[in-house]
């Protein structure tokens, strides 16, 4: 009955919500919400005291449209101290022409004020291995001028920096820069200029708990994203978790300023959990008509 009560101010809260901003921005990450530190590694920090955990996902936009976003995830983060927390990343994305395969590694450091405040520090190094190819791209040329006009594999090294202010672990907020890089070395002057192309990119985030009892809670999420050469985008979220015997079950939906409405599902269970979103456009501000999902499975335990 509590969860029942909490679901349903979550869904008028979210009647709320802001409809009007939009940008036709991809955004390359992992749903934030689910996988925070992905966006800002001092995220990694908010695991417990030895604490491991083993994720692998996969994301999907536009399903059905040839060269449609998709992204391949998988991670291990593990907590040896109270301060220190170490990681690999590894994220494999393809859209339509752009394919990048990146390996992160991720640290974190906590800084402890008191019993109830916490200040994270992040630092994700990532090298990546990029490469643009218009064998599959589509035009009504005889001659693609593009074709064999590029690099077919480019090599670097960028960064991923965060921090992020915890009170108890009921509120948070976090700044995070990156350094968004695409490389490709079209040479004609005429052509798109993909060398050394990269964009600094800054992204903000708000996570609180505003209703909480021993066995439900209900939490509002949001992020605001911008690279100076787009509108910058938001993604707002609502979610009610409820502990059912020994696991737990996290209901939300949320709006993304691409113009979709997210639904969320997470089952956490004694070690394993369980992840499922699903994304629909809305009406008149879709920048197609398909939808997309994210699914994924994770382990997570603490050692004695």
């Amino acid at each position: 009955m509590v969860m029942s009560r909490s679901f349903v101010k979550t869904l008028i809260i979210a009647g709320f919500m802001p409809l009007a901003g939009f940008a036709q921005q991809i955004q390359m990450n992992t749903p934030f919400l689910l996988h925070r530190h992905y966006v800002n590694p001092s995220y990694n920090g908010v695991l417990d005291f030895h604490q491991l955990d083993l994720f692998m996902g996969s994301k999907s936009k536009w399903n059905g449209v040839p060269g449609s976003p998709a992204v391949n995830a998988v991670h291990a983060i593990a907590k040896f101290t109270d301060e220190h927390t170490f990681g690999i990343q590894m994220v494999e994305h393809a859209y339509a022409t752009f394919n990048y395969q990146s390996i992160a590694l991720p640290y974190s450091f906590t800084a402890k004020l008191n019993d109830y405040h916490a200040l994270k520090l992040g630092l994700a190094t990532r090298f990546v291995q990029s490469n643009i190819d218009f064998s599959n791209a589509i035009t009504e040329m005889t001659i693609e001028p593009a074709l064999d006009n590029y690099s077919r594999l480019t090599v670097f090294v960028d960064a991923n920096a965060g921090v992020s202010y915890h009170f108890k672990d009921r509120f948070s907020m976090g700044l995070a820069m990156t350094n968004f890089v695409v490389n490709g070395s079209v040479n004609e002057p005429d052509l798109l200029n993909y060398a050394a192309y990269s964009l600094l990119q800054g992204t903000a985030d708000i996570h609180y708990i505003f209703y909480r009892t021993e066995r439900n809670s209900s939490s509002f999420d949001a992020l605001v994203t911008s690279n100076g050469a787009m509108p910058a985008t938001y993604q707002l979220f609502l979610t009610t978790e409820q502990q059912i015997s020994d696991a737990k079950a996290l209901i939300g939906i949320g709006y993304k300023s691409t113009g979709d409405l997210v639904t969320i599902l997470r089952i956490h269970m004694a070690k394993f959990y369980y992840l499922y979103t699903f994304e629909a456009p809305v009406v008149g501000q879709q920048l197609t008509a398909f939808t997309g999902n994210y699914i994924g499975l994770g382990y997570k335990f603490t050692a004695p």
